[in-house]
């Protein structure tokens, strides 16, 4: 059993549940507040979220590094964060919408944009900044993306009959 393992939903399934989540999150968004150009259907989106002060912006970058080390194919790094952070011209910045929550959990919730489709078309591999990549990662983007994968949640590994999932990594369709 590998603990990056697929929910039991298939792609007519996780399409409705991020359905909704996109149905939330367009409520927010003023038509053409964002528009991203230049994407690539079959260009993976590896996508990583800073918010507030909780991690310094290196991780950012070490996080870019470890990608461009262990994934092959062609690929664009995005960094989801405040409007106002600077963000180095090599990365993709995706200026968060500010839901004015505060706290040392507050970036939790703002993982949500990730589901927002103004921001991605395609495949998206996401890594929470405190994910550190040792090995070859092409195994994680050779998984069907007829479903949605992520890690099985750590905490409960002990537990085979456990189907609770972590965010921290996730792969999956946007289109």
């Amino acid at each position: 059993n590998s603990p990056f393992a697929a929910l039991q939903a298939g792609k007519a399934a996780s399409k409705r549940i991020t359905s909704k989540i996109h149905e939330y999150l367009l409520v927010f968004r003023k038509e053409g507040e964002l528009d991203i150009t230049g994407l690539k259907m079959d260009e993976i989106n590896v996508v990583c979220l800073i918010h507030s002060d909780g991690y310094d912006f290196d991780y950012v970058l070490k996080l870019r590094n470890a990608v461009s080390r262990h994934l092959s194919g062609e690929w664009r790094f995005w960094v989801m964060t405040e409007e106002h952070r600077s963000v180095p011209d090599d990365i993709n910045k995706i200026p968060l919408m500010d839901w004015g929550f505060s706290g040392p959990r507050s970036s939790w919730w703002y993982k949500l944009q990730i589901f927002d489709p103004t921001h991605h078309r395609g495949p998206l591999l996401y890594f929470d900044l405190d994910t550190v990549i040792v090995n070859k990662i092409d195994w994680i983007t050779q998984q069907s993306l007829d479903y949605f994968w992520t890690v099985r949640d750590f905490r409960f590994l002990w537990n085979p009959a456990s189907q609770l999932a972590n965010s921290s990594i996730m792969w999956f369709d946007t289109a």
